[in-house]
């Protein structure tokens, strides 16, 4: 079984980490006149965050694939949990996005159902990402300081101004390492893994 699609899943890693790494930088960017939203938010911000969530989609199958030999049920099930509420991420922002003008303009109550809905993505997917970032600390087949900022960069979503964007920026670094790993796919402190699969 070749496993060398992994390194061709790097890219992705380095793509879904651009919009995380450019989130302190939206606000500058509104400031001068670029794609201004109403009451000054960028129309930047949620596209760019739907296009980072899709693109860690595929990093997490990658990166799941890449430690799934040793991984066991914890890592499948926190990683079914991640991908879950990632693709409930995508779908909430993709709703705000549509309707963004009218929200910001106050003329959209959402029902409670969907604040509900909107509740259940945010805290699943921080909690789905703390359990992924311990079941790769327990698998120990990356550089542990990746799994600790996929851990702690959402956890960080809760804190106000620069705290939550600070996040971003480890998160996105963390994928960036990620990426490094798969594309030289070797765990650390193990055997090449296209040793292990093949074997």
């Amino acid at each position: 079984m070749s496993i060398n699609w992994l390194r061709w899943m790097a890219p992705f890693a380095i793509l879904a980490s651009i919009p995380y790494l450019m989130k302190p930088m939206w606000g500058v960017i509104c400031q001068v006149g670029v794609n201004h939203s109403h009451g000054g938010v960028c129309k930047l911000t949620l596209p760019s965050e739907i296009f980072a969530q899709i693109m860690t989609l595929l990093v997490l199958v990658a990166v799941y694939t890449f430690q799934a030999f040793r991984a066991g049920r914890f890592g499948f099930f926190s990683f079914v949990l991640n991908f879950i509420f990632t693709s409930m991420m995508i779908g909430v922002n993709s709703f705000a996005f549509l309707y963004e003008d009218m929200i910001l303009g106050e003329r959209f109550n959402p029902p409670s159902e969907m604040m509900i809905i909107f509740m259940i993505a945010l805290f699943g997917w921080i909690l789905s990402s703390v359990l992924f970032g311990l079941s790769k600390l327990l698998a120990r087949t990356l550089p542990r300081w990746t799994a600790v900022a996929y851990m702690v960069g959402p956890a960080m979503t809760l804190l106000p101004s620069p705290g939550y964007l600070l996040g971003a920026v480890i998160f996105g670094a963390g994928l960036i390492g990620m990426g490094v790993a798969l594309w030289y796919h070797k765990p650390i402190g193990d055997e090449p893994l296209q040793t292990k699969v093949n074997s």
